[in-house]
């Protein structure tokens, strides 16, 4: 018999006087043994794990690479375009061609950043939000330059700077634009 296998059988057998019930101290000594016999087989499997975690992670990257070469430019344009626009103005804009509305973190989200949830549009009242801002030009053209959620980046496990840029300016923007709009709501 191999060297591990009175180990593996211990891991395995001793677990179940404590299932049996009684819950003496024998059991609870025998629970206390399995689970530092578990411990003990899990610890060689660790850094193969580690390694698999890490190949699988550099496959996709390498896999995906055309993905990010097309891509992280036209990131890092719509974000310096999205940092250039004054989400206030925007919104006084808005505010005054009477699109009183403020800006889900995506279409159909109802998380508005910048709010809270007191401030939120209620849930029954998200649809009209959200109809309202895809109905406005200004608006609709403003949320998908602000877009970070669409389905081809989900797709695919993205790790980008471009793009973790593109959801920072993106969230700084709405939160600017979503905080006016309230200001200007609550006619301060």
């Amino acid at each position: 018999m191999k060297k591990w296998m009175p180990l593996l059988l211990a891991a395995c057998c001793l677990p179940l006087p404590s299932c049996a019930g009684g819950g003496g101290e024998a059991a609870q000594a025998a629970g206390g043994v399995a689970g530092a016999g578990a411990v003990t087989l899990a610890l060689p499997l660790m850094p193969v794990a580690a390694v698999y975690n890490a190949t699988s992670i550099a496959s996709e990257k390498r896999k995906n690479e055309p993905f990010w070469q097309t891509r992280d430019p036209a990131f890092l344009e719509r974000t310096a375009t999205i940092r250039q626009r004054d989400p206030k103005a925007d919104a006084r804009r808005s505010w005054a061609s009477g699109t009183r509305v403020f800006l889900p973190v995506s279409p159909g989200f109802y998380d508005y950043p910048g709010l809270s949830t007191q401030d939120s549009p209620s849930p029954e009242n998200v649809p009209a939000n959200n109809r309202a801002v895809a109905a406005s030009a200004f608006l609709s053209g403003i949320q998908k330059q602000t877009d970070c959620h669409r389905e081809d980046y989900q797709k695919i496990r993205y790790f980008s700077a471009a793009y973790d840029g593109l959801i920072g300016a993106s969230n700084d923007y709405k939160t600017a634009f979503n905080q006016e709009m309230l200001r200007l709501k609550k006619g301060r």
